[in-house]
């Protein structure tokens, strides 16, 4: 049996936000369980042995997470619930006439959503199905597409709101089922890959444009950003127009634009340096801003690709911080570009449209 694996410290996430009321700090703590396999109690009935993980034992550990004070919590699930122990088999297949147990056990423990795992596919229809209507919170695969209509067979993603924070959680699922199990199993849906969807999903989701200051949005993405820019020792310079333009923004996703610019910059300073904002106007109706670093540069060979997606130079990088860039600058009419010198360093022009000043 795959042993349940919950994880909790590697998902310790502190975000800073601007609100009316000035800077804030919330705390949040997602705690993910995953390949539970039907591990509800801390008792292997399959091979006739305790066993370290279950959910009783995650339930111990969350409550108490949840006592603290100083931060939210989050509790989700990695799907690859359905599949594994007999209480799991005996109310997917025999006790059919009543709510499934481990819906009531993940309802009770307050699970605020998961995802869909292959495992959850292979029980068929009849009980994936039903399952997904006991559960008292949102089962996520956004990439699992009807094929009569288009539309996602499951939800995909849901958000929440802590302390002002909004946390977006988007459900994917494997897309190698139809390699693994039978058509009947999945009939009705079409898997498509995990990051060709999940660009597509954001890159449709609607904008929430209303007049901004641009001040408040650079401000807050410098608190997101905070730990690199003091990490890598970054001086960081204003040059902000003295008069506040309203621009026509949603303020959650600039805020990601120039979050990702500043990270950028902070990479490619990875020994200190300077990095420089600068915001004037361009025209009678245009403003322009300037992302300057003194960084390493970019050579020019690799500055064509730089807005495609996974063109990375980053070990660890899948390349698609600067294709949500472009996407979110041209959804709000605007235009983006680099220009880089290596060893001089880089920067990132955004033009966008403005409204009036305030």
């Amino acid at each position: 049996m795959r042993q349940l694996r919950f994880v909790s410290l590697l998902f310790f996430i502190t975000l800073s936000l601007t609100t009316l009321g000035g800077s804030q700090t919330v705390t949040l703590k997602i705690i993910e369980t995953t390949d539970g396999h039907g591990a509800i109690f801390p008792y292997d009935f399959i091979n006739d042995r305790g066993t370290t993980g279950s959910l009783a034992q995650v339930q111990t550990y969350v409550q108490q997470e949840r006592q603290n004070p100083d931060q939210q919590v989050l509790l989700l699930s990695g799907g690859d619930i359905l599949q594994g122990q007999p209480a799991v088999y005996y109310f997917n297949f025999e006790k059919t006439n009543v709510p499934h147990l481990y819906a009531r056990v993940m309802n009770y423990m307050g699970y605020d959503a998961g995802a869909v795992g292959n495992h959850d596919i292979e029980t068929g229809h009849a009980v994936y199905d039903k399952f997904a209507l006991q559960l008292d919170l949102p089962w996520l695969a956004a990439n699992a597409v009807r094929t009569d209509n288009g539309e996602p067979y499951f939800p995909p993603y849901t958000v929440f709101e802590r302390k002002g924070v909004k946390i977006a959680i988007l459900g994917m699922i494997t897309p190698g089922i139809p390699n693994w199990l039978p058509p009947g199993i999945w009939s009705g849906m079409k898997f498509d890959d995990m990051i060709e969807n999940e660009l597509s999903f954001f890159q449709n989701t609607e904008l929430d444009r209303q007049p901004q200051a641009l001040d408040p949005i650079i401000h807050s993405a410098l608190d997101m950003t905070r730990h690199l820019i003091d990490e890598n020792q970054i001086r960081v310079k204003l040059n902000l127009p003295a008069k506040t333009l309203a621009l026509p923004l949603d303020a959650d996703k600039m805020r990601i634009v120039f979050a990702n610019l500043v990270k950028n910059a902070c990479q490619a300073m990875p020994q200190g340096g300077t990095l420089e904002i600068t915001a004037k106007l361009a025209s009678s109706k245009g403003i322009i801003i300037h992302v300057q670093d003194t960084g390493v540069g970019i050579p020019t060979h690799e500055q064509d690709g730089i807005f495609e997606p996974f063109h990375t130079t980053k070990p660890r990088g899948l390349g698609l911080g600067l294709v949500n860039v472009k996407n979110i600058v041209e959804r709000h009419d605007g235009t983006v570009y680099v220009k880089s010198k290596v060893g001089v360093g880089t920067t990132f022009f955004i033009e966008l449209p403005y409204q009036y000043e305030v």
